[in-house]
């Protein structure tokens, strides 16, 4: 998804510009021949296990991730998890079902 494309209401014209702006950078990401194992590094890994913690996901993510990584060859856990865990990041989302509310 290009940057700003979730902020767009569903409702307005801005939905088919931004469907037509991910049509282009698919195409372009295949010409680039850009694959997410170009991208996904330990840096990657480490990013979503905040993105994961900030949104008060569950447990279940870091298992995925976790095995998605190691296919990868990065370890997510323990070390990432630990490391992300000291410093944890503010809750941005309390969502359910892992939610209290």
């Amino acid at each position: 998804m290009p940057p700003g494309a979730a902020s767009i209401p569903a409702w307005t014209p801005g939905t088919n510009r931004m469907a037509a702006a991910s049509g282009t950078r698919a195409v372009g990401l295949v010409w680039e021949n850009l694959t997410p194992s170009t991208i996904l590094d330990a840096r990657a890994y480490a990013d979503a296990v905040t993105t994961v913690m900030a949104l008060g996901g569950s447990t279940n993510a870091v298992i995925h991730l976790n095995r998605h990584g190691r296919q990868k060859s990065h370890s997510v856990v323990p070390q990432t998890t630990s490391t992300a865990s000291r410093a944890p990041p503010p809750v941005l989302a309390d969502i359910r079902p892992g939610g209290a509310t």
